[in-house]
């Protein structure tokens, strides 16, 4: 007779802790301007060069990387091919990540190296393009920050308006000042970006300088 209060395998699972991700030493022949970018876009993002190799050599996104060089028939091989500044680099990188870049090396016909050094100029490609719609994004920053000055002016008349009609112990009432608050903190924050450069944080609503 199964006890109904029994805890399933699956329930236990979760109870035990679950053993890190193997590391391995691997050794790569990349393209040296490849090489120099992973270890600068580790620093610049603030992650491990290993954090990296978990991004970048992902299923997701060896897929779309794989669809965009498969529409050009020997992309892989004639940009390796083509190289003459190849270097050694060996990394720690996770286990798994070795096994889904050689699986994908093999079905595709190319070596592992060939496929990273691929991959990794893709992903540069695209924090590049980032970087670039961000920047171009905040040359409208000076547009936006009239919008918001705007929109400050009518969230302030309609605080006063709510407040009118409440009483100061309704919930209502002491929420719809943190509405003007979070707005004037953005406002805050974009004055200052404006003003010396300091980035807008996305996540922070107190940020005001």
């Amino acid at each position: 007779m199964t006890d109904k209060n029994a805890i399933s395998q699956e329930e236990l699972k979760k109870f035990i802790p679950q053993p890190a991700p193997q590391s391995v030493r691997t050794t790569f022949k990349l393209q040296e301007d490849n090489a120099a970018a992973l270890k600068k876009l580790a620093k610049e993002q603030g992650i491990t060069v290993k954090d990296h190799f978990d991004v970048i050599c992902n299923k997701a996104f060896i897929d779309a990387t794989v669809k965009v060089y498969s529409k050009t028939p020997g992309a892989f091989n004639k940009s390796w091919n083509e190289e003459k500044n190849l270097i050694r680099k060996t990394y720690v990188i996770n286990k798994s990540s070795v096994a889904l870049l050689e699986k994908t090396a093999k079905t595709l016909h190319v070596s592992r190296d060939c496929l990273f050094d691929a991959l990794l100029k893709f992903y540069r490609y695209i924090v590049a393009k980032r970087e670039e719609d961000i920047e171009k994004s905040k040359e409208n920053h000076p547009k936006a920050l009239k919008l918001l000055y705007e929109l400050s002016k009518r969230v302030g008349k309609t605080e006063e308006q709510v407040k009118k009609i409440l009483d100061p112990e309704d919930p209502i009432y002491s929420r719809i000042g943190f509405v003007s608050i979070v707005l004037d903190n953005l406002i805050f924050a974009v004055e200052n970006e404006l003003k010396d450069g300091t980035p807008i944080d996305p996540d922070d609503f107190s940020q005001s300088c």
